[in-house]
């Protein structure tokens, strides 16, 4: 929309149960989203950013949808998806060849399957989440630390195999990586086997225009109990070292090397920027 919100996207589709089960879960995927066939888009549609179009049969009810609504189609990035069949392809193509703004990136379908329509759904997603009016790092960088410090509690997210786990846990920040103490659990089975973790920060929800949440992800790492990075992570707390030897359980500190954050903060859409943001770590 052009307005620092989240983009969003309508997926078009020809009256077919393959389109349908591929519009429906794309937008599952993509967010922000919602899918129809031709002659069912509302008014409210037409304020979308993305138009996306599914093409298994290429009915006339999209090249008369077309047809009739060439002046607002215009004016929004295009993306079609065709079925495996040449001839819909070529008609596909011709239809759609004298707008400027088209994806052509060759989302074609072969055989239908899950996989592959879920892989380009992701595919979507991530041309959508590049598309956004960036803020400077060195004003982000410096947003996501004022929001660091500002809480200390996060939900800390780790996977092995059929063993996913979100734990609540205290964190503490200094120049790009983030350190848990702990006792042990479920995570450090997961960590020990898959050391990718995700690290979510957020705020209550008060409303689209109070959003406030950070997503990071990172690769954890486990520091030796009682080395000298161990030490200064406790003495970090403000704990003392012999203090935590003396008590009847362990201790331990992860540590975790931030790669990437994804950011929904309408703090920063209130600076001229769009509320989704991405920053990525040297």
């Amino acid at each position: 929309m052009g307005d620092g919100t989240i983009k969003n996207i309508i997926f078009i589709y020809d009256d077919c149960e393959k389109g349908k089960k591929i519009a429906f879960a794309s937008a599952l995927i993509t967010g922000n989203s919602r899918y129809s066939t031709a002659n069912k888009i509302k008014e409210e549609y037409k304020k979308f950013d993305y138009i996306c179009f599914i093409i298994g049969k290429l009915d006339e009810s999209i090249e008369k949808f077309v047809t009739e609504n060439n002046g607002w189609i215009r004016s929004k990035k295009i993306i079609l998806i065709y079925f495996d069949y040449e001839n819909v392809k070529l008609k596909a193509k011709k239809i759609f060849s004298t707008f400027n703004d088209v994806l052509e990136k060759e989302f074609i379908i072969k055989q239908g399957t899950e996989d592959e329509y879920l892989n380009f759904a992701m595919e979507i997603k991530d041309l959508i989440d590049t598309d956004y009016k960036k803020c400077p790092d060195n004003l982000l960088i410096k947003q996501i630390g004022d929001f660091l410090y500002s809480h200390t509690t996060c939900t800390l997210c780790s996977c092995s195999g059929s063993r996913p786990i979100g734990t609540p846990i205290e964190y503490m920040y200094k120049s790009g990586y983030m350190y848990f103490i702990t006792e042990g659990g479920r995570k450090f089975f997961n960590i020990i086997r898959n050391n990718k973790v995700i690290i979510s920060v957020y705020e209550d929800y008060k409303g689209f225009n109070k959003l406030n949440g950070y997503q990071f992800f990172g690769v954890a790492s486990i520091l030796e109990d009682n080395s000298e990075e161990y030490k200064s992570v406790i003495t970090m707390k403000k704990l003392n070292v012999e203090a935590i030897n003396s008590i009847n359980v362990m201790l331990h500190v992860i540590k975790v090397k931030l790669e990437r954050v994804d950011i929904i903060s309408s703090d920063i859409k209130k600076k001229g920027y769009d509320v989704k943001q991405k920053y990525f770590y040297i």
